[in-house]
C-alpha cells in the first residue's frame, strides 16, 4: 500500500471544499424555489378570491337591478291607478270604516 502524499489530501480538501459551496448554491436556489412557489400559490388564491367576490357583487346587483324595476312599475301602477276603496268591502268592526 502506497501511503497518501501531502497533495493527495489537498485534493480532498479542494473536492470537498467545492462539493460543500456547490450545496450551499443549490440549498440556495431550493430555497428561492419555495418562496416563488409559495408567492405563486399567495397570487392565485389572492385571483381565485377576486373571481368569488366579482360573482358575488355581479349577482347582487343583477337581483337589485330586478328588484328596481319592479318597484318602478309598482310605483307607476300606484301613481296611475289610485286604489278605490269598496265600502261595502269592510267589515264592520274594521279600523278603515268611517
Amino acid at each position: 500500500m502506497v501511503p497518501p502524499t501531502p497533495d493527495a489530501f489537498g485534493l480532498n480538501r479542494r473536492q470537498y471544499e467545492v462539493q460543500a459551496r456547490q450545496t450551499e448554491q443549490l440549498l440556495e436556489q431550493t430555497r428561492l424555489a419555495q418562496n416563488e412557489h409559495a408567492r405563486a400559490a399567495a397570487l392565485e388564491e389572492r385571483g381565485r378570491i377576486a373571481r368569488d367576490l366579482h360573482d358575488v357583487l355581479a349577482h347582487s346587483l343583477g337581483a337589485l337591478s330586478v328588484q328596481l324595476e319592479v318597484a318602478e312599475l309598482c310605483w307607476t301602477i300606484a301613481v296611475t291607478r289610485p286604489v278605490r276603496w269598496n265600502a261595502s268591502a269592510v267589515r264592520d268592526d274594521s279600523p278603515f270604516k268611517g
